[in-house]
Protein backbone atom coordinates (compact mmCIF):
# COMPACT_ATOMS: atom_id res chain seq x y z
CA UNK A 1 0.00 0.00 0.00
CA UNK A 2 1.39 3.39 -1.01
CA UNK A 3 2.09 5.90 1.74
CA UNK A 4 2.50 9.59 0.98
CA UNK A 5 5.27 11.34 2.85
CA UNK A 6 5.54 14.95 3.98
CA UNK A 7 7.77 15.56 0.98
CA UNK A 8 5.03 14.29 -1.34
CA UNK A 9 2.53 16.66 0.27
CA UNK A 10 4.89 19.64 0.03
CA UNK A 11 5.53 18.91 -3.66
CA UNK A 12 1.79 18.69 -4.31
CA UNK A 13 1.19 22.00 -2.55
CA UNK A 14 3.96 23.60 -4.61
CA UNK A 15 2.35 22.21 -7.77
CA UNK A 16 -1.06 23.57 -6.74
CA UNK A 17 0.49 27.01 -6.18
CA UNK A 18 2.10 26.87 -9.63
CA UNK A 19 -1.23 25.95 -11.24
CA UNK A 20 -2.82 29.04 -9.71
CA UNK A 21 -0.70 31.07 -12.15
CA UNK A 22 -2.53 29.57 -15.14
CA UNK A 23 -4.96 32.26 -16.27
CA UNK A 24 -4.67 32.21 -20.10
CA UNK A 25 -4.96 29.64 -22.87
CA UNK A 26 -1.21 29.35 -23.63
CA UNK A 27 -0.62 28.56 -19.95
CA UNK A 28 -2.04 25.08 -20.57
CA UNK A 29 1.19 24.19 -22.38
CA UNK A 30 3.57 26.45 -20.46
CA UNK A 31 2.27 25.98 -16.88
CA UNK A 32 -0.42 23.32 -16.40
CA UNK A 33 1.11 20.39 -18.28
CA UNK A 34 4.76 20.80 -17.20
CA UNK A 35 3.58 21.19 -13.59
CA UNK A 36 1.72 17.87 -13.74
CA UNK A 37 4.67 16.19 -15.46
CA UNK A 38 7.14 17.50 -12.88
CA UNK A 39 5.07 16.26 -9.94
CA UNK A 40 4.94 12.74 -11.41
CA UNK A 41 8.48 12.77 -12.87
CA UNK A 42 6.97 12.32 -16.33
CA UNK A 43 8.39 12.94 -19.78
CA UNK A 44 5.26 13.99 -21.68
CA UNK A 45 1.92 15.51 -20.63
CA UNK A 46 -1.32 16.03 -22.54
CA UNK A 47 -4.59 17.85 -22.02
CA UNK A 48 -7.31 15.84 -23.80
CA UNK A 49 -10.73 16.91 -25.03
CA UNK A 50 -12.52 13.75 -26.11
CA UNK A 51 -15.89 12.77 -27.56
CA UNK A 52 -16.42 9.02 -27.64
CA UNK A 53 -19.80 8.92 -29.47
CA UNK A 54 -21.64 9.30 -31.75
CA UNK A 55 -18.73 10.55 -33.86
CA UNK A 56 -15.29 10.26 -32.22
CA UNK A 57 -13.20 13.35 -31.62
CA UNK A 58 -9.98 13.90 -29.74
CA UNK A 59 -8.00 17.11 -29.55
CA UNK A 60 -4.88 17.37 -27.42
CA UNK A 61 -2.50 20.02 -26.15
CA UNK A 62 0.95 18.49 -25.68
CA UNK A 63 3.98 19.28 -23.56
CA UNK A 64 6.67 19.64 -24.67
CA UNK A 65 4.97 20.70 -27.90
CA UNK A 66 8.25 21.46 -29.65
CA UNK A 67 9.35 17.82 -29.40
CA UNK A 68 6.91 16.40 -31.94
CA UNK A 69 3.95 17.20 -34.18
CA UNK A 70 0.97 15.67 -36.00
CA UNK A 71 3.21 13.34 -38.03
CA UNK A 72 4.11 11.51 -34.82
CA UNK A 73 0.42 10.58 -34.41
CA UNK A 74 -0.16 9.56 -38.02
CA UNK A 75 -1.79 6.22 -37.21
CA UNK A 76 -3.35 7.14 -33.89
CA UNK A 77 -6.84 7.97 -35.17
CA UNK A 78 -7.37 4.47 -36.51
CA UNK A 79 -5.78 2.75 -33.49
CA UNK A 80 -7.22 4.84 -30.66
CA UNK A 81 -10.01 2.34 -29.98
CA UNK A 82 -7.26 -0.04 -28.82
CA UNK A 83 -6.02 2.44 -26.19
CA UNK A 84 -6.51 0.77 -22.77
CA UNK A 85 -7.32 4.05 -21.00
CA UNK A 86 -9.51 5.48 -23.74
CA UNK A 87 -11.52 2.25 -23.87
CA UNK A 88 -12.54 2.98 -20.27
CA UNK A 89 -12.90 6.76 -20.62
CA UNK A 90 -16.69 6.78 -20.82
CA UNK A 91 -16.97 5.03 -17.45
CA UNK A 92 -14.03 6.73 -15.72
CA UNK A 93 -15.05 8.06 -12.31
CA UNK A 94 -14.23 11.76 -12.09
CA UNK A 95 -11.18 12.30 -9.91
CA UNK A 96 -9.91 8.68 -9.96
CA UNK A 97 -6.57 8.44 -11.73
CA UNK A 98 -5.77 5.31 -13.74
CA UNK A 99 -2.57 4.04 -15.34
CA UNK A 100 -2.01 1.64 -18.20
CA UNK A 101 0.28 -0.48 -16.02
CA UNK A 102 -2.59 -1.36 -13.67
CA UNK A 103 -4.66 -2.60 -16.62
CA UNK A 104 -2.09 -4.64 -18.51
CA UNK A 105 1.55 -5.69 -18.53
CA UNK A 106 4.16 -3.89 -20.59
CA UNK A 107 4.34 -6.88 -22.93
CA UNK A 108 0.56 -6.68 -23.45
CA UNK A 109 0.87 -2.95 -24.18
CA UNK A 110 3.54 -3.66 -26.79
CA UNK A 111 1.05 -5.91 -28.61
CA UNK A 112 -1.61 -3.21 -28.98
CA UNK A 113 -2.28 -1.28 -32.16
CA UNK A 114 -2.08 2.05 -30.34
CA UNK A 115 1.45 1.24 -29.13
CA UNK A 116 2.55 0.48 -32.68
CA UNK A 117 0.82 3.60 -34.04
CA UNK A 118 1.97 6.21 -31.53
CA UNK A 119 3.31 5.15 -28.14
CA UNK A 120 6.37 3.29 -29.46
CA UNK A 121 7.45 6.21 -31.62
CA UNK A 122 7.03 8.62 -28.70
CA UNK A 123 8.87 6.27 -26.34
CA UNK A 124 5.82 5.92 -24.07
CA UNK A 125 5.91 2.83 -21.85
CA UNK A 126 3.27 3.90 -19.33
CA UNK A 127 0.59 6.57 -19.13
CA UNK A 128 -1.49 7.80 -16.21
CA UNK A 129 -4.64 9.89 -16.66
CA UNK A 130 -7.25 11.62 -14.55
CA UNK A 131 -10.66 12.74 -15.78
CA UNK A 132 -11.23 16.39 -14.93
CA UNK A 133 -14.88 16.44 -15.94
CA UNK A 134 -17.62 15.84 -18.47
CA UNK A 135 -19.58 18.59 -20.14
CA UNK A 136 -21.77 18.84 -23.23
CA UNK A 137 -20.85 15.32 -24.27
CA UNK A 138 -17.11 15.98 -24.00
CA UNK A 139 -14.58 14.41 -21.65
CA UNK A 140 -11.77 16.58 -20.30
CA UNK A 141 -8.66 14.86 -18.96
CA UNK A 142 -4.95 15.28 -18.30
CA UNK A 143 -2.45 12.48 -18.77
CA UNK A 144 1.27 12.11 -18.08
CA UNK A 145 3.53 9.64 -19.88
CA UNK A 146 6.83 8.00 -19.09
CA UNK A 147 9.54 6.47 -21.25
CA UNK A 148 11.26 3.30 -20.11
CA UNK A 149 9.65 3.07 -16.69
CA UNK A 150 6.21 2.78 -15.18
CA UNK A 151 4.07 4.72 -12.74
CA UNK A 152 3.19 3.38 -9.31
CA UNK A 153 0.41 3.75 -6.78
CA UNK A 154 2.09 6.80 -5.24
CA UNK A 155 1.89 8.61 -8.57
CA UNK A 156 -1.82 7.79 -8.82
CA UNK A 157 -2.48 9.28 -5.37
CA UNK A 158 -0.47 12.41 -6.19
CA UNK A 159 -2.40 12.97 -9.41
CA UNK A 160 -5.71 12.52 -7.62
CA UNK A 161 -4.72 15.12 -5.02
CA UNK A 162 -3.74 17.55 -7.77
CA UNK A 163 -6.89 16.95 -9.83
CA UNK A 164 -9.10 19.77 -8.36
CA UNK A 165 -6.29 22.26 -8.99
CA UNK A 166 -5.76 20.94 -12.52
CA UNK A 167 -9.48 21.24 -13.24
CA UNK A 168 -9.62 24.82 -11.93
CA UNK A 169 -6.51 25.82 -13.89
CA UNK A 170 -7.87 24.36 -17.12
CA UNK A 171 -11.22 26.14 -16.64
CA UNK A 172 -9.50 29.48 -16.04
CA UNK A 173 -7.16 29.08 -19.00
CA UNK A 174 -9.93 28.15 -21.43
CA UNK A 175 -12.35 30.77 -20.06
CA UNK A 176 -9.79 33.50 -20.76
CA UNK A 177 -10.83 33.51 -24.42
CA UNK A 178 -7.26 33.10 -25.67
CA UNK A 179 -6.64 30.06 -27.86
CA UNK A 180 -3.82 27.56 -27.73
CA UNK A 181 -2.16 25.32 -30.29
CA UNK A 182 -3.40 21.75 -30.26
CA UNK A 183 -3.40 18.60 -32.39
CA UNK A 184 -6.71 17.33 -33.78
CA UNK A 185 -6.40 13.60 -34.45
CA UNK A 186 -9.36 13.32 -36.89
CA UNK A 187 -9.60 12.58 -39.72
CA UNK A 188 -5.81 12.84 -39.89
CA UNK A 189 -3.65 14.52 -37.23
CA UNK A 190 -3.22 18.24 -37.89
CA UNK A 191 -2.53 21.43 -35.98
CA UNK A 192 -5.56 23.38 -34.81
CA UNK A 193 -6.50 26.02 -32.24
CA UNK A 194 -8.33 25.03 -29.10
CA UNK A 195 -10.74 27.44 -27.47
CA UNK A 196 -13.19 27.16 -24.63
CA UNK A 197 -16.20 24.96 -25.38
CA UNK A 198 -19.45 26.78 -25.98
CA UNK A 199 -21.19 27.38 -22.66
CA UNK A 200 -24.25 25.31 -21.84
CA UNK A 201 -27.21 27.51 -21.01
CA UNK A 202 -28.74 26.70 -17.64
CA UNK A 203 -30.91 28.59 -15.15
CA UNK A 204 -28.71 30.43 -12.70
CA UNK A 205 -25.49 29.58 -14.57
CA UNK A 206 -22.48 31.58 -13.44
CA UNK A 207 -20.60 33.85 -15.80
CA UNK A 208 -17.00 32.96 -16.61
CA UNK A 209 -15.75 35.75 -14.31
CA UNK A 210 -18.01 34.68 -11.42
CA UNK A 211 -16.73 31.13 -11.82
CA UNK A 212 -13.11 32.31 -11.90
CA UNK A 213 -13.66 34.31 -8.71
CA UNK A 214 -15.17 31.31 -6.93
CA UNK A 215 -12.37 29.01 -8.13
CA UNK A 216 -9.82 31.35 -6.56
CA UNK A 217 -11.89 31.71 -3.38
CA UNK A 218 -11.95 27.90 -3.19
CA UNK A 219 -8.14 28.04 -2.96
CA UNK A 220 -8.48 30.12 0.22
CA UNK A 221 -7.75 33.52 -1.32
CA UNK A 222 -9.10 36.79 0.08
CA UNK A 223 -10.98 39.32 -2.02
CA UNK A 224 -7.81 41.39 -2.28
CA UNK A 225 -5.78 38.42 -3.49
CA UNK A 226 -8.46 37.46 -6.01
CA UNK A 227 -8.60 41.05 -7.24
CA UNK A 228 -4.84 41.19 -7.79
CA UNK A 229 -4.86 37.85 -9.61
CA UNK A 230 -7.69 38.87 -11.98
CA UNK A 231 -6.67 42.51 -12.35
CA UNK A 232 -9.92 43.93 -10.93
CA UNK A 233 -10.92 45.89 -7.85
CA UNK A 234 -11.72 44.12 -4.54
CA UNK A 235 -15.16 45.75 -4.62
CA UNK A 236 -15.75 44.14 -8.03
CA UNK A 237 -14.76 40.76 -6.57
CA UNK A 238 -17.33 41.20 -3.81
CA UNK A 239 -19.97 42.16 -6.37
CA UNK A 240 -19.23 38.99 -8.38
CA UNK A 241 -19.56 36.99 -5.17
CA UNK A 242 -22.93 38.61 -4.41
CA UNK A 243 -24.22 37.66 -7.86
CA UNK A 244 -22.87 34.12 -7.46
CA UNK A 245 -24.52 33.77 -4.03
CA UNK A 246 -27.88 34.74 -5.51
CA UNK A 247 -27.56 32.33 -8.43
CA UNK A 248 -26.37 29.43 -6.27
CA UNK A 249 -28.70 30.03 -3.34
CA UNK A 250 -25.66 30.48 -1.08
CA UNK A 251 -25.17 32.72 1.93
CA UNK A 252 -21.38 32.76 2.27
CA UNK A 253 -18.15 31.78 0.55
CA UNK A 254 -18.06 28.23 1.85
CA UNK A 255 -21.62 27.42 0.81
CA UNK A 256 -21.05 29.09 -2.57
CA UNK A 257 -17.90 27.06 -3.25
CA UNK A 258 -19.68 23.83 -2.27
CA UNK A 259 -22.68 24.72 -4.44
CA UNK A 260 -20.40 25.43 -7.41
CA UNK A 261 -18.67 22.09 -6.97
CA UNK A 262 -22.04 20.34 -6.98
CA UNK A 263 -23.03 22.32 -10.09
CA UNK A 264 -19.83 21.32 -11.89
CA UNK A 265 -20.37 17.66 -11.05
CA UNK A 266 -23.90 18.00 -12.38
CA UNK A 267 -22.60 19.53 -15.62
CA UNK A 268 -19.95 16.83 -15.87
CA UNK A 269 -22.18 13.87 -15.18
Amino acid sequence: MAVLTAQHLHRTLDAAAALAEAVAGPHLASVVLPTAAALLDGDLAVYHRIRVAPSPLEVGIFWPDAAFGPSDLAGYGQARGDHPLLARAATFPIGRAMRISELMSRRQLWATAVYAASHRGLGVEDQIAVLLGRRAGMLHAVSVCRAGRGFGETHRLLLEMLRPHLAAAVRRALASGTCCRAIDTFPEPHWTELRAPEPVAAPGALTAREGAVLDLVAEGRTSGQVARRLGIAPRTVDKHLEHAYAKLGATNRVSAVLARQRLLVGEEG
